[in-house]
Parts: structure tokens; sequence; C-alpha cells
């Protein structure tokens, strides 16, 4: 599940929360949904920022997002309180002139087959031609990430 939230027009920022079962872990595949939200976010809504918070004992989502190319921005100190312990999380965000200059990058990796100047190439999941599952779901939102656990 992917959510996009707290839209700020005036601001053209919104937050983006998500959430992968357990069994799905370690696959790429939050990664292809990501890719594909931040590609629509940025293109298509003409957004300016992406706002995601993660608890920092969360080495996957942390790792998911600096790959995506989430810049961390600042620390949030007891921000949350799960079961009764307060805790704190990391803010990220991600700008759309970044998105762009990974976009060029890429595009470039992809015309001349070699690495680029930039440090996180893209590298596509996957190949085949029809839409991904993600894509085929997007949009349709079932839970927020504090309702689903995530920033537990």
């Amino acid at each position: 599940t992917v959510l996009l939230f707290r839209f700020d027009q005036g601001s053209s920022r919104l937050e983006l929360g998500y959430v992968l079962g357990r069994k799905y872990w370690q696959r790429g595949l939050m990664r292809e949904a990501l890719s594909a939200v931040c590609a629509h976010v940025f293109s298509a809504m003409e957004i300016r920022r992406i706002e995601a918070e993660v608890n920092p004992a969360n080495a996957a989502s942390t790792a998911l997002l600096q790959r995506l190319g989430f810049t961390l921005e600042g620390r949030l100190r007891q921000r949350w309180v799960s079961g009764g312990v307060p805790y704190d999380t990391h803010l990220y965000g991600y700008l759309a002139e970044d998105w762009q200059r990974g976009r060029n990058a890429r595009e470039a990796f992809s015309v001349r087959g070699a690495r680029t100047s930039s440090s996180r190439p893209f590298v596509p999941l996957s190949s085949s031609p029809r839409p991904s599952r993600f894509a085929a779901s997007f949009g349709r939102v079932t839970s927020s990430p504090l309702s689903s656990g995530l920033l537990s």
C-alpha cells in the first residue's frame, strides 16, 4: 500500500507513506512501486516536494528511500508513541529537481550504456511491456502509516 497525504497545494508538497506485507519483503516490490509513484507525482501532478518519515530502527525503509533519491533532512525527536513508548523518526525529503537530475542521468545511462556521474544509476526491475501489478492498483489506498503499524 502506498499513501499520498497531507497535500499542501500552496507549497506543492505532500507526504508519502507505505507498507508492505512481511512475506513480500526483499523482492524489490516496494522500490518498483515507489519509483512509479514518485515519477507520477513529479511529472503528472507537478509536485515540488515529497516528504517521508521513517523510524530510524527500520533499516530497510531507510535504505529504500535513500536508493530512490530521498535525502535525510533531520531527526524528529520523540515524534510518535507506540505501545506507550515515544520514539524518534527521520525526516526525508525528495525534490522534483533532484528527481529530474536522476531522470536525466538514467536516460543518459540507457542511451550510452555506461555509468553516469549519478551515484544511483537506475536499474529497471522488470523489462516486461505490460504494467506491473503495482501500476494496476495505483491509487487504491487501504491504510495509513499509523494504522498499519508502519511507524511502530
